[in-house]
C-alpha cells in the first residue's frame, strides 16, 4: 500500500498479519517500477539489474518464505510483474514461487474447490489445453469451449467463478476499455 512517500506490505500468512514498512521510498519505488516496464516493453535484453533491485526493494524486506502468494498492488506497483523479478539466486520468483494477482484483498478467499462452488471454464482459443489443465481442481466445471461473447455473457451470472482462456489486451489509458478478445466482439472491463 503506498501512502504519501511511504510504501507499506501487508503479509497476510496463516500464522497471522503483520506490515513491513518498505526501506525504498515510493519515488525510487516508482522509477524503477516504470524503468523496468519500459524495458521489458521494448525488449530490452539488459533488464535484469532492474529486476533484481525491484526484488530488494520489494521481496526480500518481507521475509516470506511461503512458495504461494496472491499479490495486491497498489497505484504504482501494478507496473511491476512481480513473478519477472529476479531474487539473490539469479532465479525468476516465478521459478520459486506460485503468484496470483488480485485487484483488492477483499476479493481473496480460500482457493480449495468446493462441492456447491459454480464454475464456468470458457475458452476463445482454438485447441486450448488449458482448461483440460484446469478442469480437474474442481468438482464439476461447465465448461464452454468456442466460447463466443455472446454466449458467455447469457451464462455468466449463473456461476461463482468464471475462468476465460482467450486473449486479452489492457489499455493503460483507458483500463476500462481494457479486452478479452472473442470471435465475436471484445468483452471490456467497462462490461464486466
Amino acid at each position: 500500500s503506498i501512502c504519501g512517500e511511504a510504501v507499506y506490505a501487508f503479509v497476510v500468512t496463516s500464522d497471522g498479519t503483520r506490515v513491513v514498512t518498505l526501506p525504498q521510498n515510493r519515488a525510487r519505488i516508482a522509477a524503477l517500477a516504470l524503468q523496468f516496464a519500459r524495458e521489458l516493453a521494448l525488449r530490452n535484453l539488459a533488464f535484469r539489474p532492474t529486476a533484481r533491485l525491484l526484488f530488494d526493494a520489494l521481496i526480500a524486506p518481507l521475509q516470506v518464505t511461503a512458495t504461494r502468494w496472491v499479490i495486491v498492488p497498489d497505484l504504482d506497483l501494478w507496473l511491476v510483474p512481480f513473478h519477472a523479478l529476479i531474487g539473490p539466486d539469479d532465479r525468476f520468483l516465478i521459478e520459486t514461487t506460485t503468484i496470483s494477482y488480485a485487484p483488492s484483498g477483499a476479493l481473496i478467499t480460500d482457493p480449495a474447490p468446493r462441492a456447491k462452488t459454480r464454475v464456468l471454464l470458457a475458452a476463445n482459443l482454438p485447441d486450448s489445453g488449458e482448461l483440460n489443465a484446469i478442469r480437474g481442481v474442481w468438482l464439476s466445471p461447465v465448461v464452454m469451449n468456442d466460447a463466443t461473447k455472446e454466449r458467455f455473457q447469457q451464462q455468466a451470472s449463473r456461476f461463482d467463478l468464471l475462468h476465460i482462456a482467450a486473449h486479452g489486451v489492457y489499455d493503460d489509458a483507458d483500463p476500462l476499455g481494457s479486452y478479452l478478445a472473442f470471435d465475436d466482439g471484445h468483452l471490456t472491463a467497462r462490461e464486466v
